[in-house]
């Protein structure tokens, strides 16, 4: 030290001596403040320790006391180990909550549905005798996901997917949407399609150069979750059927996939629906398919029991025409 105060003038003395003054001060605030000081006594830190980890305190210390800078979000933790203090970042509980809500939200793809669907949740469910049963199926189809989310459905696996049906505006769709969000939550990638659009934009793929209706296959047959909205309302052609839906109903159920469907229409009802196409008569391939959409679901009517005959849940969200998002092209 004496050997570099040779060659400072005056100044540059006066200088270094506030400097050092400075940091002194800032470095007894910071050993003052009373999780260090809790944090020396609980492990017992030498002065030696104290002194080299002066750098890490202050660290610290800045950190914890930083509103708006890079650590924004972040909760700077203290550890011990092999005699030396270290110093590592936690995400907040905040932070940690709205990463989870992103993934949530990025794990649901929606084809031509509202994107107000990615906020329906549990909470909003309106609860009636009507709706026990699905509700005991959204909560054992999450908790057997959360078990295993490698687990296997339909069939002879145990639980199937679900086939809900009933009138319009009892709350089909809103009730499959938080099915899919509580799974999505737990890290499965769904994608939620409305029938009657899928269909219908399936000519638009075949007539594009930059769409390929063999990709809008693809992420259907092998999303993890596949939530078939609105079946039976469709106009479907014989290639539509045969080609494509059957094509994606029959992957499915070769890898035992949880596929669930919204319907106006019984099972009965949508095998007649799927007999006749634009084209064709076909009860063979109407029931080839029927076969398919049984092995992978579940019947379960929703029946809507409000006595004024207000609707005390799906009537009541409303969504703008431009609320419709497409997340599949």
């Amino acid at each position: 030290m004496q050997e570099i105060d040779k060659y400072l003038t005056p100044n540059d003395k006066k200088k270094r001596l506030k400097y050092m003054q400075q940091a002194k001060e800032y470095y007894d605030q910071v050993l003052s403040d009373p999780y260090i000081r809790s944090f020396i006594k609980e492990h017992e830190l030498t002065k030696k320790e104290i002194h080299q980890s002066r750098s890490t305190f202050a660290q610290w210390y800045s950190s914890k006391h930083m509103i708006n800078g890079i650590f924004k979000g972040y909760i700077p933790i203290l550890t011990y180990a092999s005699h030396r203090v270290i110093l590592s970042y936690q995400a907040s509980k905040e932070l940690q909550k709205q990463r989870k809500d992103k993934m949530r939200r990025d794990n649901v793809v929606l084809f031509n549905e509202s994107i107000t669907l990615k906020d329906a949740s549990n909470k909003d469910l309106y609860k009636d005798d009507a709706r026990n049963e699905i509700i005991k199926y959204i909560h054992d189809v999450y908790k057997r996901y959360k078990a295993d989310p490698h687990c296997l459905w339909g069939g002879n696996h145990g639980m199937k997917g679900c086939y809900l049906h009933g009138d319009f505006g009892v709350g089909k769709t809103y009730i499959m949407a938080v099915l899919a969000n509580n799974l999505a939550s737990l890290g499965a990638k769904v994608v939620f399609l409305h029938m009657p659009t899928f269909i219908t934009t399936l000519s638009d793929y075949i007539n594009s150069k930059h769409k390929n209706v063999n990709d809008l296959v693809r992420k259907a047959s092998n999303a993890d979750v596949l939530i078939v909205d609105d079946i039976g309302a469709e106009n479907i052609s014989e290639w539509a059927r045969d080609n494509i839906f059957s094509v994606i109903m029959q992957h499915r159920m070769d890898n035992c996939q949880l596929t669930c469907f919204t319907s106006n229409l019984s099972m009965l009802d949508l095998a007649i629906h799927f007999t006749q196409t634009r084209t064709d008569i076909s009860p063979v391939k109407s029931r080839r398919l029927m076969e398919r959409i049984m092995f992978l679901a579940d019947t379960i009517q929703l029946v809507n029991e409000d006595k004024n005959g207000e609707n005390n849940d799906w009537r009541l969200k409303k969504f703008d025409e431009d609320d419709n998002l497409n997340d599949m092209d």
